[in-house]
């Protein structure tokens, strides 16, 4: 874990933060689940003195310890970008990064071969001002709740997203589907994959959410309403941490929530 004045990193570990920066909020959680043995998802926060705030989640995969390696790596590298004396910006410089991220998690490969077959998706959201840009890659999601209405703004990385594209299942039994799990695109040494890189204009009230799988695949999408209709986002972190806590899930559940207060 990583706490300075400007930043907030859970390193693959069980750790929840809130706070407030400018006209944000923000709130986070990440828990191992019920009967893993590692916590191989990382969060991460990070706001400058230009008033940018960066959120981001990574679901690491991977043996030996491998996904919380990989995790860790990408969501350490992502904050950096807001580090003083930086060249980069994550809303112009998100597939550079992505790059950079797989040419280190090769290097760690390469120095350490238990580490072989390691990845990690990576979810992330810069705001600034009333502009927010993501980046994605993998089945974490980034939702966006705005006047009641929740709306998922990335689209999966995955085999059953790939056959509800093409109409040979429903949204229904892709929760549910045995290859739910395979993921198409990822963060790894093997290669250097683009993510999906979006721009949104932001209204006061927006709520936005970047999750797992361990979360968005085990609560539905009226739970995930219920708590970010909350005036606390707090007890909204709480709401979606009881709903998880409580369906027995087996796999590691992290979300990072963030208000848009004015």
């Amino acid at each position: 874990m990583s706490n300075r004045q400007n930043r907030f990193l859970s390193l693959a570990a069980d750790e929840s933060t809130s706070g407030t920066f400018g006209t944000l909020t923000y709130s986070a959680f990440s828990w191992i689940g019920s009967v893993r043995r590692s916590n191989q998802d990382s969060f991460g926060i990070s706001f400058s003195d230009g008033g940018r705030l960066i959120g981001a989640v990574a679901d690491g995969m991977g043996g030996h310890a491998g996904g919380d390696v990989a995790s860790s790596t990408a969501i350490s590298m992502l904050i950096d970008v807001d580090e003083p004396g930086s060249s980069r910006d994550l809303a112009s410089d998100a597939n550079s990064l992505v790059a950079s991220i797989s040419r280190r998690l090769r290097e760690i490969q390469e120095e350490s071969p238990q580490y072989t077959g390691m990845g990690t998706t990576l979810s992330a959201v810069t705001i600034s001002g009333s502009t927010m840009t993501s980046v994605h890659i993998g089945d974490s999601r980034i939702y966006r709740f705005r006047n009641g209405k929740l709306l998922q703004l990335t689209k999966d990385h995955s085999w059953v997203q790939q056959q509800v594209d093409a109409g040979l299942l429903n949204a229904e039994d892709a929760i549910k589907h045995p290859r739910r799990n395979v993921i198409t695109r990822v963060l790894d040494a093997r290669r250097s994959e683009k993510a999906d890189v979006d721009a949104y204009d932001l209204e006061t009230g927006d709520r936005i959410l970047i999750c797992s799988d361990g979360v968005h695949g085990v609560i539905r999408d009226e739970v995930i309403a219920a708590g970010l209709s909350l005036e606390s986002l707090e007890r909204g972190v709480e709401l979606i941490t009881d709903e998880v806590r409580r369906s027995g899930a087996n796999d590691n559940a992290t979300a990072v929530l963030i208000s848009i207060d004015g």
